[in-house]
């Protein structure tokens, strides 16, 4: 069971994305994650945000960002792991295909300091095991940046 959980609560979206706090308690592992707008769904190539709700991880490495190997890979009962919803560094919506990518700051429709914001969260489920973690996505839209 997991005894860790990588909290990240969505707050503010547009036509173009969402944004969302997120962080890990008892840490300084904190940021912003930028995703697709909504509205939500658990279909693959859909350019939208992953449901509401409380994910697994696994490791994946991709060919696609090699250097950044092993990505994050977030699956549950409705969102199976060959969605391939992953946690990655990038900066705009232009950079996912429906998954994660975290950062230190954020301003409308994109999330910055990406690769060291990655970087620290990776390393830091590495250190644990990344079994012992649960990723708990929440929802709060509305509020204005």
């Amino acid at each position: 069971m997991a005894q860790n959980i990588i909290k990240i609560e969505r707050f503010f979206d547009t036509e173009l994305s969402t944004i969302s706090r997120y962080h890990i308690a008892g840490t300084r592992i904190k940021g912003y994650v930028l995703e697709c707008p909504g509205p939500d769904t658990t279909m693959s190539n859909q350019r939208k945000r992953i449901p509401v709700g409380t994910y697994k991880l696994k490791w994946h490495n991709s060919p696609s960002m090699p250097a950044h190997n092993p990505l994050i890979l977030l699956h549950n009962i409705n969102v199976p792991e060959s969605r391939k919803i992953l946690i990655h560094c990038g900066n705009t919506v232009n950079d996912t295909k429906g998954c994660l990518i975290v950062g230190s700051t954020f301003s409308q429709n994109r999330v910055m300091q990406s690769g060291a914001a990655f970087t620290a969260l990776q390393t830091y489920i590495s250190s644990i095991g990344i079994e012992r973690f649960e990723v708990v996505i929440s929802q709060n839209l509305g509020e204005r940046i």
